[in-house]
């Protein structure tokens, strides 16, 4: 990983060879856990894969596990608002907090969205 200092720009590289492509464990301790707890907002995050690249399925796939729910659910509500950009996650009481997970499970749905951070 290398980090700009003028624009608080993290970019993660990996290379795959082969038809591998970065684990759901790696994927997870490293995307949701360290990347997303030090960003303020995705246009700081780029993620550029050699070789076989991450599909959006897969990446949906992942978050979507019970694993990666999980792990999404510990986001705090007001991180992630910040880095959705978006105010509608305050005061959300611990039952509700799967709403942070379909919060960002739905904001990669979009390829768009996926592919300003997947490169």
């Amino acid at each position: 990983m290398t980090s700009s200092s003028a624009d608080d720009l993290l970019i993660e590289f990996k290379w795959y060879g082969g038809d591998k492509t970065v684990s759901q464990k790696t994927f997870l301790d490293e995307f949701v856990k360290r990347d997303l707890n030090n960003i303020e907002s995705f246009n700081n995050l780029q993620w550029r894969i050699k070789g076989q690249k991450l599909t959006k399925d897969k990446m949906i796939e992942y978050l979507s596990s019970n694993e990666g729910r999980q792990m999404l659910k510990n986001i705090p509500a007001e991180k992630a608002n910040k880095i959705l950009g978006r105010d509608d996650l305050r005061g959300i009481t611990e039952l509700q907090r799967n709403k942070i997970a379909e919060a960002i499970i739905e904001h990669f749905n979009n390829q768009s969205n996926f592919n300003s951070v997947f490169k």
